[in-house]
Formats: C-alpha cells, sequence, structure tokens
C-alpha cells in the first residue's frame, strides 16, 4: 500500500513518465523525492524491446536539460539494471551509498 501510495505522489508531483504500445501502459520510471532515478520497470511481456532503455534515456536527458547531474540508485544483485545503467554512461560508486532514514 505505501508503495502504491508513493508511485501516486511521484505521479501527481509529474515526476513519472510512462512507455505505451498500442495505448496500452508497458513501462515507466521516474524521479524520486531525493532526485534521484529509479522505479523502472517494463511489463514482463513487452521486454527485450528496448523499452527500459528508451525510458532511461528519456529520465537521463531530461535530468540533462535541467541541470541536474543523473543518478539512480539500483539494488547490488540487479544485474540487469546495472547493464542498463552502463549502457546508457552511468558508472557505479566508488563506495556503497547508505540512506538513513
Amino acid at each position: 500500500h505505501g508503495e502504491e501510495a508513493y508511485l501516486a505522489d511521484r505521479l501527481e508531483q509529474k515526476a513519472m513518465v510512462g512507455a505505451f504500445l498500442e495505448g496500452e501502459l508497458v513501462g515507466f520510471g521516474g524521479e524520486h523525492e531525493e532526485g534521484s532515478l529509479g522505479m523502472l520497470f517494463v511489463d514482463p511481456k513487452a521486454r527485450r524491446q528496448g523499452i527500459g532503455e528508451a525510458i532511461e534515456a528519456y529520465l537521463i536527458n531530461w535530468h540533462l536539460e535541467k541541470g541536474y547531474v543523473p543518478y539512480g540508485q539500483v539494488v547490488i544483485e540487479n544485474d540487469i539494471s546495472l547493464q542498463l545503467q552502463e549502457k546508457k554512461g552511468l558508472y557505479l560508486s566508488k563506495g556503497y551509498v547508505w540512506w538513513l532514514h
């Protein structure tokens, strides 16, 4: 429930973008409250078509146009996302980044 509310808030703040195929939402991504890029999701039936890469490229360019330095947060074990970030020109920090709540 908290995750849905967070996504709804990010959508309301115009911090999300969507990808559509034939009018159907098949993926999305956005900007977290603290400014990192993330929340990337592509429907399993629409994967391997470059949709995730297109969303990531859009988000990176969106941040560059605003004068921001694009950065994201990726769970260490998420090899697919790490490969996508590297493919789009992003690189890993030299150490871990920890967020305190």
